[in-house]
């Protein structure tokens, strides 16, 4: 899926999971009462159940991702909530650099067992 700079989603949340791999670009995620994350290509986020959260575009790029997201038995993927406001968005870009930090995430089998790990606990 590919968006244009500052383009955002709303606060949601998924019935199972949801897994994003960003392939170009610059995006921001952040789950409620968190700060904002940076995205770069290679980073794999992965949601699980009910967690209230958001991703979308740094102010001045694009980005890229492929989304996973897993429905239940009874075809419900997502549930959407409120908007995300100009100024949730602006504190978000401001904030993503100061709180981005390196994590195992940024290593490639890292990402590959966070995958893995969760692939496990949804169809375990």
């Amino acid at each position: 899926m590919h968006f244009d700079a500052a383009c955002r989603n709303q606060w949601h949340t998924h019935t199972l999971a949801q897994i994003l791999v960003v392939t170009q670009g610059l995006g921001l995620y952040q789950t409620q009462g968190e700060a904002a994350r940076l995205l770069q290509p290679g980073d794999i986020v992965t949601t699980g159940k009910d967690v209230n959260h958001w991703h979308g575009i740094c102010a001045n790029h694009s980005m890229e991702h492929v989304a996973v997201t897993l429905k239940d038995a009874d075809g419900n993927a997502v549930t959407w909530g409120r908007s995300v406001s100009d100024e949730d968005h602006e504190a978000a870009n401001a904030t993503a650099v100061e709180h981005f930090t390196a994590s195992p995430t940024t290593n490639a089998r890292a990402k590959d067992w966070a995958v893995l790990t969760m692939a496990k606990e949804i169809w375990a």
